[in-house]
């Protein structure tokens, strides 16, 4: 038997819900009436980000990806970003990942694609079945109703509560068994890995653009390890036809009085395209899914 102590949880919350509406607080107003119900205290409740782009399963997941392994053992991530929420086609799962001992709760849409392929056969995945978590809301006509709209609201969030819960008392194993059958055929992305290219003259890397932050920074998946420091680089944005010459940098501030698109080992390990206090995405046109080719 382990020895090892319980770890504390904390929730961390990944949606596509923005800021605008109500829908962000509503899912922290489910966690907490679950807290209050059961007397449960001094869980932290972190946003990753609500801003994810609407109905983006492919960005969430890089999201996730670039989030997970910054937070601590026991986390339970609540991530909707569900286009077909309330269909048939779409259920709710937990994937628990063994070696950092820490939860996701999602739609089975392919949003915890990093978090299957990062555990291999170290995660568990269980259907969301036992509606005794689900969403008990005094003040309602029908306080266990669900609605086919909101599942963040009324399924993921409460069975999220109740988890964070179960963790602090130790028995996070026995809601796993309780919370549903452990299923195999979750549903994965397919995206294209990058790739390398080398002849006698040339080498080439392709990527893809996987998320546009803030800034305007184009964040590829290429690593930065493949890409040299010293390198006179040729970029290509590949659908756009768009062709400059540049070097890699270590920082922004670098490109200061540069008039184009520099390449910049990212702080996630893998490389972007940014302008110095501009945005690379404007001035390029470019998109999420866009091909980057670097070449040297």
């Amino acid at each position: 038997m382990s020895n090892s102590p319980t770890p504390s949880p904390t929730l961390a919350l990944l949606t596509d819900f923005g800021i605008q509406d109500g829908y962000a607080g509503i899912l922290k107003g489910a966690i907490q009436t679950v807290f209050a119900a059961h007397n449960i205290s001094t869980v932290p409740v972190i946003d990753i980000t609500h801003q994810i782009p609407s109905q983006q399963v492919a960005q969430g997941a890089w999201v996730l990806q670039t989030s997970k392994d910054f937070f601590p053992k026991g986390t339970v991530f609540v991530c909707v970003v569900d286009p077909k929420v309330g269909t048939s086609r779409q259920r709710g799962i937990l994937v628990h990942c063994k070696a950092r001992e820490q939860f996701f709760i999602a739609p089975d849409n392919g949003l915890l694609t990093p978090v299957l392929q990062a555990g291999g056969d170290k995660v568990a995945v269980y259907e969301i079945t036992n509606d005794k978590y689900y969403r008990q809301c005094p003040f309602a006509d029908d306080p266990a109703e669900v609605s086919h709209t909101f599942h963040g609201r009324d399924i993921y969030a409460p069975v999220a509560a109740h988890l964070a819960g179960a963790i602090a008392a130790g028995s996070a194993g026995k809601f796993l068994q309780d919370i549903g059958s452990e299923v195999s055929d979750a549903v994965q992305l397919t995206m294209d890995p990058p790739r390398q290219y080398s002849s006698e003259k040339t080498t080439m890397v392709e990527g893809t653009i996987r998320h546009i932050d803030v800034f305007g920074n184009l964040i590829t998946d290429i690593p930065n390890t493949w890409v040299p420091d010293d390198a006179d680089l040729e970029a290509r944005i590949v659908a756009r036809e768009t062709t400059w010459f540049t070097r890699q940098l270590e920082t922004y501030a670098q490109g200061e009085g540069k008039d184009h698109t520099f390449v910049l080992p990212g702080s996630n390990g893998t490389i972007e395209l940014a302008r110095y206090q501009a945005s690379a995405k404007d001035l390029l046109d470019a998109a999420v899914g866009d091909m980057v080719a670097l070449s040297w």
